[in-house]
């Protein structure tokens, strides 16, 4: 389903950084987890010299692999949301400048990008745009205005499909991350 107007002008693009910031935090907080439990483990040799013991040592061991993975997973992704969220947000506040332009000059941005004149547009209209005593022809405003809003609507639109792709690109990478993930800890 693409990407619409409305939705990604709605983004509070500020939450990617404390998304970001979280998974960073996870991350080491599972690594402290990790470093504790390897250094308990290693420890209930001294106490804990069975083969009950070593079976169990054998499972942290197992599971701080799988937890490794989950760190190096999460560190990744981190990586990869800082640089995605950067374009993403770059390419939302562009859409936002856009709109309130569209919006300054009475034009209408629709969902799909498109910038449109509004229903009952009259050239008499576009008087309003000209400074006051100005000598340039309504005529000359009106393609001013019919310049921009062709350009406008190549913007819009150019800047949904890169948000599209770039969410897309996130999306793929997050399942695919996921999936080593889910292997690690179910391995077939």
């Amino acid at each position: 389903m693409p990407l619409t107007v409305p939705v990604v002008l709605s983004w509070n693009t500020d939450a990617l950084d404390s998304l970001i910031s979280e998974i960073i935090r996870v991350s080491s907080a599972v690594e402290r987890h990790i470093s504790a439990t390897t250094l308990l483990t290693a420890q209930s040799i001294d106490y804990f010299d069975t083969d009950r013991g070593k079976t169990f040592r054998d499972m942290i061991d197992t599971q701080n692999t799988s937890l490794h993975v989950l760190v190096d997973v999460l560190r990744k992704i981190a990586t990869v949301l800082r640089g995605k969220f950067h374009e993403i947000r770059t390419s939302v506040h562009h859409l936002r400048a856009l709109s309130h332009e569209i919006d300054r000059l009475n034009l209408r941005l629709t969902d799909d990008g498109r910038v449109e004149y509004p229903h009952g547009f009259d050239k008499r209209v576009a008087v309003q745009f000209e400074p006051e005593h100005s000598r340039t022809p309504t005529d000359k405003v009106l393609a001013d205005i019919e310049a921009f809003r062709s350009k406008a609507t190549i913007i819009a639109q150019d800047c949904l499909k890169a948000i599209g792709r770039l969410d897309a690109e996130t999306t793929d990478l997050l399942s695919t991350e996921w999936a080593r993930v889910r292997r690690a800890v179910h391995p077939s």
